[in-house]
């Protein structure tokens, strides 16, 4: 999120759609580990300014790129951190809330670690659980780079790993900010369909008008 959020300010922010923030204290790594935000999750959403507490109207989360180790214990403490992470973001009072999927650590699933393909999976079904809407992070790059892939044109490093070029994170942050665009607008919508429907407008306006999707 460190790398999208700039373009996902310049993109909402200018609009007049919403005010975006990077939680506080998540520097270089982000949140870190569902470890690490399960016991920081009540400082992240802090106001970053003011660092005092506030109702959101909109949380976007993630966890998984700091939990890439794929033993059994791991993946048990990824799902019931993340578990318990989401239930403490629910009751912060968020009018909506969305999780991103992870990005592919393509290094690592091709030798065999699908840590990201796991977790990406069991953060489905705690999601789905709470009703909670998914924004497919990990397909945007499969779907530019392809499921499997050594090096590929967004990537900034090679072989791929999970850093981009500033076009790679154009394209995060465009989907990003049509999930938000249309979540935010979605009473207004009056239905689920039609906020799917506002996703796609927002993601064709984009492309027209050449913002990196």
């Amino acid at each position: 999120s460190i790398g999208y959020t700039p373009d996902v300010i310049a993109s909402l922010n200018a609009s007049g759609t919403c005010y975006v923030q990077h939680s506080p204290w998540a520097g270089g790594g982000g949140a870190a580990s569902t470890k690490n935000g399960l016991n920081c999750i009540q400082e992240f959403l802090r106001n970053s300014f003011s660092l005092s507490p506030v109702t959101w109207d909109l949380v976007l989360f993630n966890f998984g790129l700091h939990n890439l180790a794929n033993d059994t214990v791991s993946e048990n403490e990824y799902v019931s951190e993340l578990t318990n992470i989401t239930a403490a973001i629910l009751a912060s009072g968020a009018k909506h809330v969305l999780y991103a999927l992870t990005t592919p650590m393509m290094a690592n699933y091709n030798i065999g670690n699908h840590a990201v393909e796991d977790h990406n999976r069991q953060a489905k079904v705690i999601m789905g659980k709470s009703g909670i809407e998914i924004v497919d992070l990990y397909g945007v790059i499969t779907g530019h780079c392809g499921d499997v892939y050594e090096d590929c044109d967004i990537c900034a490093v090679s072989p791929c790993t999970y850093h981009y070029k500033p076009e790679g994170y154009a394209m995060l942050a465009g989907n990003v900010s049509a999930a938000i665009e249309a979540a935010l607008t979605k009473g207004k919508e009056g239905s689920e369909g039609r906020m799917y429907g506002a996703i796609e407008r927002r993601v064709e306006n984009m492309r027209r008008r050449g913002d990196g999707i």
